[in-house]
């Protein structure tokens, strides 16, 4: 496999805006994926560990948001143990 990507002639991009779209189209598969692990609960634990750590050091108030959730979740299924844990 190694060798068939050395292999391979690199694509020409012909500018920054020609870039800025090839990377948006990636950047939205990837968050697509991302989105998908999580709603079908397939999340890994490094990507759920990721998105902690993104939320508490990036975005304080998605975390508080998280947290408030599983709160409410928690006492709705009354499932103490999944509380202390902001939910993905």
């Amino acid at each position: 496999m190694l060798k068939e990507f050395l292999g391979r002639e690199p694509v020409r991009i012909e500018g920054a805006e020609e870039l800025a779209r090839r990377l948006a189209r990636l950047t939205h598969l990837i968050r697509d994926g991302i989105v998908a692990a999580f709603q079908t609960g397939n999340a890994s634990e490094l990507l759920t560990g990721w998105r902690s750590v993104f939320a508490h050091t990036l975005l304080p108030e998605l975390a508080e948001a998280a947290g408030r959730r599983s709160s409410l979740i928690c006492s709705r299924k009354r499932w103490p143990t999944d509380c202390s844990r902001p939910a993905p």
